[in-house]
């Protein structure tokens, strides 16, 4: 039996989990509901910058959505990292790609279990309906990879 695109992308993003290991996840919400679906171009605009004033720090940045009462589908990105983020740094970065009040950033512990067991049984949002597009853009994207030493001895 052929694996779904959707049950790939699933399956590689919770393998990245694994191998990565994140600690905390940062989550980039827009106050007005009304200005979310713009969360792909932010994310493509904001991902190089805070990766750099982050240097050490694996990201996984996640496109997801979310319900809201009495609205219905909100985009926002999520940061899944391996130390938890300055988010007065994070804050000033952003404050370069969105006007004042845009954004608002919240950041907890990550709790891998329940994320990767949540990620595998449902199912993924469809983020070019969402996005009024005729393609889905790219899901997930991960910044500031460790380097793997390909030198090392045992």
């Amino acid at each position: 039996m052929t694996e779904s695109s959707q049950d790939k992308t699933k399956r590689k993003l919770i393998n990245h989990i694994k191998t990565i290991k994140p600690t905390h996840q940062t989550a980039i919400f827009f106050n007005d509901f009304d200005d979310a679906f713009q969360f792909n171009n932010l994310m493509q605009e904001i991902k190089k910058p805070v990766s750099a004033a982050f240097k050490s720090i694996t990201m996984i940045w996640v496109l997801r959505t979310k319900l809201q009462y009495n609205y219905g589908a909100v985009g926002y990105i999520q940061i899944l990292t391996s130390a938890e983020l300055d988010l007065n740094l994070l804050s000033k970065v952003l404050s370069r790609y969105t006007y004042d009040s845009q954004v608002r950033v919240a950041q907890r512990p990550f709790d891998r279990e329940k994320y990767t067991d949540t990620v595998s049984k449902q199912r993924l949002a469809n983020l070019a309906a969402y996005l009024g597009s005729e393609t889905s853009p790219r899901r997930y994207a991960i910044t500031n990879k460790p380097r793997m030493n390909r030198h090392a001895q045992n």
